[in-house]
């Protein structure tokens, strides 16, 4: 068996709303994500000398970061922005997560000896 717990973070980022509003300027919008501990776990089985079975998981417990800030949504979805076919709100989650934004990743290994 092996556990394994990783904190990240935290991690922000600063984005901009491409100018697509009504004042045609840059409006600025902070996204961030808090300390996040991830656990990863596999557990093996050794069910015959040359076959050995594995379970796990990474990211355990499914863990997403938040998606980005709701203003900077709110901005990327509005009229000015749709008009600009500007399809910045088509990731809900934050690429620059340091866990990543696939939630878990769960899987059975089998491992055979010759």
């Amino acid at each position: 068996m092996n556990l394994q717990e990783q904190i990240y973070g935290p991690a922000s980022e600063w984005e901009n709303d491409d100018g697509d509003n009504a004042a045609n300027t840059l409006n600025w919008y902070r996204t961030t994500i808090p300390m996040t501990p991830i656990t990863n776990l596999d557990v093996g089985y050794q069910l015959t000398k040359a076959l050995k079975i594995n379970v796990g998981a990474k990211n355990l417990f499914n863990r997403y970061p938040p998606q980005f800030n709701r203003n900077l949504i709110a901005a990327y979805n509005s009229s000015y922005a749709v008009n600009n076919n500007d399809a910045g709100s088509a990731y809900p989650y934050p690429l620059f997560s340091p866990f990543g934004i696939d939630g878990g990743y769960y899987y059975v290994r089998a491992t055979l000896s010759f």
